[in-house]
């Protein structure tokens, strides 16, 4: 293995940081060897696994500079992951391509939506509906999101959806536009997403009379924020 030891300023690589995978480049883990020079030549020593403490080094060096603006939607961050709060407000949907024909006449009105849970984690897109006007805690129960392409996980279906590449708070505005201007054409699954008695555009036409989506038509899962963010 060739080992490029740079030397700025005589700063010292002292450590390498080498990610082993399996052939499929899946599961793995990262270890941490020594450096060492012998004969004019770098040498890396025995591998051990990295733990928090090295983490903890890390970023008391140059690899955390400065702070980071957290917007207050925000509600989880982590390394390829984040959770925020969409508020109530009134956008357009998409249903270019419904199979039901009542609903693809919504196509492009702007109708109320419910305060929603957005989350991101390991590439996988989710969405919650949330009661009450409160910032989420761990112990706040999630409600199922009353749309069209969304599993039974809670995962959204992406389809030809746009996923922004990266995943920092100041991508949630394209986050947003990758669901919101995606065309929602079927239900993903069995579930019923909504505890209004009538059809699904009778939904949409009620919560457009009423000028909100309310709290009431949602149904509960049996998740909590906490559980989303802290599972695997």
């Amino acid at each position: 293995m060739d080992v490029h030891i740079a030397d700025f300023n005589s700063v010292i690589a002292r450590y390498a940081l080498i990610v082993y995978t399996d052939p499929l480049g899946q599961s793995g883990c990262i270890m941490q060897h020594a450096l060492s020079i012998h004969d004019g030549q770098p040498a890396l020593a025995e591998g051990i696994p990295v733990t928090g403490a090295v983490i903890k080094n890390l970023m008391q060096l140059n690899a955390v500079k400065s702070l980071q603006f957290l917007p207050t939607h925000l509600v989880a961050l982590g390394v390829n992951s984040m959770a925020w709060v969409e508020e109530r407000t009134t956008r357009p949907l998409l249903f270019g391509g419904a199979l039901d024909k009542a609903v693809a006449a919504l196509d492009g009105r702007p109708l109320p939506q419910p305060r929603l849970l957005f989350v991101v984690k390991q590439g996988r897109f989710s969405v919650y509906a949330l009661r009450g006007q409160e910032r989420p805690t761990a112990e706040t129960k999630l409600a199922f999101a009353p749309y069209y392409n969304i599993f039974s996980s809670h995962e959204i279906c992406t389809g030809s959806m746009r996923k922004p590449a990266q995943m920092q708070p100041g991508d949630i505005p394209a986050w947003m536009e990758s669901f919101f201007y995606s065309n929602f054409v079927k239900p993903a699954d069995s579930n019923k997403r909504w505890a209004f008695s009538g059809t699904y555009r009778e939904l949409w036409d009620a919560a457009s009379a009423a000028g909100e989506f309310k709290d009431e038509w949602l149904v509960d899962t049996n998740l909590t924020l906490g559980q989303v963010i802290g599972g695997n």
